[in-house]
């Protein structure tokens, strides 16, 4: 049985491989950013209740539009999560994001984890909300947002710091610098 997402697959890694398949192909259940982009979009997995709240629709209709990524055997079901069978799937998958849209989804990924993370748990989450929302960026365009941002992208490179990283700490703060500046140009970080 050949469904949708393994027929792209195998077509996709011929065509990398300079195999005899060298067409344009597409899955047949996807239709436009559907759930397994949206996974795509999140990383190599994420939890039922994000997927849902991110898709708008139910926790039934949310797994309905994984069916055919579960039977081809892209997506797997496990401790509350789909996870994508393997990396080389997951950047398939990404792949199929209009790159015109990939920034505004992002974006919305962002808007929604930041909004249902409580205080106390920013820590602890903040290289998935700052990653997000680093690649959404260019299309922030409230001021508010902008200096949340910069305060997340502060904590994320405090922490990479503290924890040695340091490329990725000079990344998360240079992410920052643009938004420490106020409206009218003072120095917002003293």
């Amino acid at each position: 049985m050949d469904v949708g997402f393994g027929r792209y697959r195998r077509q996709e890694v011929q065509r990398q491989s300079g195999g005899p398949d060298d067409r344009q192909v597409t899955p047949s259940f996807s239709g436009g950013t559907g759930s397994v982009e949206l996974l795509a979009c999140l990383g190599n997995h994420a939890d039922f209740a994000t997927l849902a709240k991110l898709r708008s629709e139910s926790a039934e209709a949310m797994h309905a539009s994984f069916r055919d990524a579960v039977l081809a055997g892209a997506a797997v079901p496990r401790e509350g999560s789909y996870r994508f069978f393997h990396d080389r799937v997951q950047e398939a998958a990404y792949a199929l994001i209009p790159t015109e849209g990939r920034a505004e989804l992002h974006l919305r990924i962002a808007r929604l984890l930041v909004a249902e993370t409580e205080q106390e748990r920013i820590a602890e989450k903040i290289y998935d909300l700052v990653n997000q929302l680093n690649l959404g960026s260019a299309l922030i365009s409230e001021w508010p947002e902008k200096v949340r941002a910069a305060e997340l992208n502060f904590v994320a490179g405090r922490k990479a710091k503290a924890s040695t990283a340091y490329a990725s700490a000079s990344n998360y703060l240079a992410e920052a610098s643009p938004f420490c500046r106020t409206k009218g140009g003072k120095d917002h970080t003293t």
